[in-house]
């Protein structure tokens, strides 16, 4: 039994580059054999293979989510190698989109549990992703360092595979960085070791990228005809992202010459491929190139088709991006909670592997601080947890000032008491907390020269080593946390890995003391702590189903109001429409007199649109100049469009604003449920495509 499970995934693995959907069934079908014969361990890779083969088809949203499983489910086990490779996968995938921030973190967090798994294959291939990263970012510091690292390993300890990887990363490097003369050396060694180990991917991309070289080279036709051989060829059977990738390269490459058959050619073959989510981007690039092309030739009415279509193109995007960003910020909202909840399972199940009695003791110091909500509480427990455990004179804790070169130190604690004095604001310049706060990472002193020195005014003990650490609240910087010394050299490899796990407990229980102390200060007089948080839940509950600029509720209210919409629908066995609005000149409006006037002109919309609609109708702002409502349905379709032609009439209205008077149309698109679709995205994107075409009529 366990045997099909395994030999379902090793197909799928050896097939999800040419063929990523089969692939994407066999994993499935490995998933759900897994758990049907209770084969736990293997449940996170078959998660894992979804996810990838998800990433390979273009559908990198879906991908996102089965990683995320797979980390779940091997943290459950304490399966740490399946975690790090599922984080790297991660990476790959926010890489692919374009997202290199989010990228970094997932790749580094993947490093930091291969590190401490003693994973070193997977820490070898981390570093090589790493590089290719930084290389895309153009950081030639972080790059090289990486290099430095992974150059003095030993390669006989490195599997084929992966030193495979890091020649083809040195093969993307010599190409970015215009070294050619090392390009043939660092190809050849990649591409050996690819064809006796078969890797068909990366004999593909090796050669995509020789054919890249010679396009540089001004080897211009030969590379495009090699890369036409790739595409077409029966070796690598390009599919998926891949595919859409070279034909967007080759028709760059076509204009580049003044091809226009060859663009339009690429466009042809790229529409034949089954539709993906990711591709749109890549889709409405070559609408634009195939415009372009027309527009040169002088056949204006086919460039104006196909720019009207790229436009189509980039507003379905947008639509995804937005949805997608929605998406984003609602997983934000929990996503403190679960990295906490993630970060301490880790230190947990590591400790029956590694450090069991520094884990179970930076566990008691997070619960510890997770207590309170008072600074001196929080520094003396510090003290109390690490004294015993590394030397400690002094502990402090920092608060960046919002837009000011000043720091405010809200805490010192010296030998186990606070010291008042030390508490103020001070002139971040040429300070090491302001050098953190910058550079986001740990800054080591285990010798101040001077004997006169003292970091914060008041203090009373002069410092010869300390360890200053960034408060990161995911990408934000909360302020700086230091542990010193009086004595000179004092801190050793152990004490900072210490402190590095302890620092997300201190900012996550320093955020809780901020937030608790801003919030007493916004709430004023009112001395009982629950009213407070209520008052505080309610505010926030409040902003995040209201748009910002007009008031009316946002996409997330709209998403509840359409759940509810639907359970009522189905009580009564009625319907209900969409209504999808979109303002017509409003784009002149902001064009001719700024986007001040443009915000007031929305602000009245809203209200307008918000004292026009009944009771039982629910309108909202979907973004820009676009509002949705939810209507019940009428008894036939005659009194929607009297319903339709009351909101033209009433919108078509002048609207005055700082003295200025405007007339403004609006198009108009319905969808019904459930005739139109059965969930929110199906009827929008309906009752989009309807507006579009009023749109369009109108403008004829």
């Amino acid at each position: 039994m366990k045997a099909d499970v395994v030999r379902l995934q090793q197909t799928s693995w050896q097939t999800i580059f040419a063929n990523p959907e089969s692939a994407l069934l066999l994993a499935k079908e490995s998933y759900d054999l897994a758990k049907k014969w209770g084969h736990d361990t293997l449940v996170p890779y078959s998660l894992r293979l979804i996810g990838m083969c998800e990433m390979y088809c273009g559908r990198f949203q879906i991908a996102g989510d089965f990683l995320e499983q797979s980390i779940d489910r091997a943290l459950a086990i304490g399966d740490f190698a399946a975690v790090s490779r599922s984080y790297n996968n991660l990476g790959r995938t926010y890489f692919d989109m374009g997202q290199f921030s989010v990228a970094v973190q997932y790749y580094e967090t993947a490093l930091s549990l291969a590190v401490h798994s003693s994973d070193h294959s997977v820490v070898f291939a981390l570093r090589c992703n790493l590089i290719r990263l930084y290389e895309t970012l153009e950081d030639r510091v972080a790059c090289d360092k990486l290099i430095d690292q992974l150059a003095g390993q030993d390669f006989d300890l490195v599997p084929e595979g992966i030193l495979c990887v890091y020649y083809y990363v040195k093969v993307e490097q010599c190409l970015a960085r215009d070294q050619l003369e090392q390009f043939d050396h660092f190809f050849e060694r990649a591409h050996a070791l690819a064809q006796t180990g078969q890797y068909k991917r990366m004999l593909f991309s090796l050669q995509t990228i020789r054919a890249h070289k010679r396009y540089l080279q001004g080897d211009v036709q030969p590379a495009i005809q090699q890369l036409e051989d790739i595409v077409v060829s029966s070796e690598f059977h390009v599919q998926g992202i891949e595919r859409y990738r070279l034909l967007q390269l080759l028709a760059q490459w076509y204009f580049s010459q003044g091809n226009s058959t060859g663009v339009s050619h690429c466009l042809d073959r790229a529409l034949a491929l089954e539709s993906v989510s990711w591709p749109h981007q890549i889709l409405q690039n070559l609408h634009v190139l195939v415009s372009a092309c027309f527009e040169k030739e002088g056949d204006f009415k086919q460039a104006l088709y196909f720019a009207n279509e790229a436009y189509r193109l980039s507003r379905e995007l947008k639509h995804r991006q937005r949805e997608a960003v929605h998406s984003s910020r609602a997983k934000a909202t929990q996503a403190l909670h679960q990295e906490t909840a993630r970060v301490q399972k880790l230190l947990e199940l590591q400790a029956l592997e590694m450090l069991h009695e520094q884990t179970l003791h930076i566990n008691k110091i997070g619960r510890s601080l997770a207590s309170t909500l008072d600074f001196s509480e929080m520094g003396i427990r510090l003290f109390e947890a690490l004294s015993p455990v590394m030397p400690v004179t002094t502990i402090s804790l920092v608060e960046m000032v919002p837009e000011s070169p000043t720091l405010e130190v809200v805490l010192v604690v010296e030998n186990g008491e606070v010291n008042s004095d030390g508490i103020g604001i001070f002139s971040a310049n040429k300070t090491y907390a302001n050098k953190v706060v910058n550079s986001q990472k740990i800054e080591i002193c285990n010798d101040f020269k001077t004997e006169s020195v003292t970091l914060i005014k008041g203090t009373r003990v002069i410092p010869r080593s300390a360890l200053f650490l960034p408060l990161m609240l995911g990408d934000r910087v909360l302020g700086v946390w230091s542990v010193q010394s009086e004595n000179a050299g004092a801190y050793e490899s152990g004490h900072i890995d210490l402190v590095e796990a302890v620092a997300p407990f201190v900012a996550i229980a320093f955020n809780n003391a901020l937030t608790h102390l801003h919030n007493i200060e916004l709430i004023g007089d009112l001395h009982d702590e629950k009213v407070a948080v209520e008052v505080a839940h309610k505010k926030v509950t409040h902003q995040a189903l209201h748009d910002a600029l007009t008031e009316l509720p946002n996409r997330i209210a709209l998403s509840r109001t359409f759940l509810d919409s639907v359970t009522a629908a189905a009580h009564h066995e009625s319907t209900f429409h969409i209504i999808f609005l979109d303002l017509n000149g409003f784009k002149q409006v902001n064009d001719a007199h700024g986007h001040s006037v443009g915000d007031a002109v929305i602000r009245a919309m809203g209200q307008r649109l918000k004292t026009f609609f009944r009771e039982s109708d629910f309108v909202c702002r979907l973004g820009g100049d676009e509002f949705v409502a939810v209507v019940p349905g009428f008894p036939d379709g005659r009194k929607t469009d009297i319903f339709v032609d009351r909101i033209r009439a009433n919108i078509s209205r002048d609207i005055c604003v700082n003295g200025l008077t405007f007339s403004l149309g609006v198009s108009v698109g319905v969808a019904t449920y459930p005739q139109d679709g059965a969930s929110l995205d199906e009827l929008l994107v309906r009752a989009d495509k309807l507006m579009y075409r009023d749109k369009m009529k109108n403008r004829a």
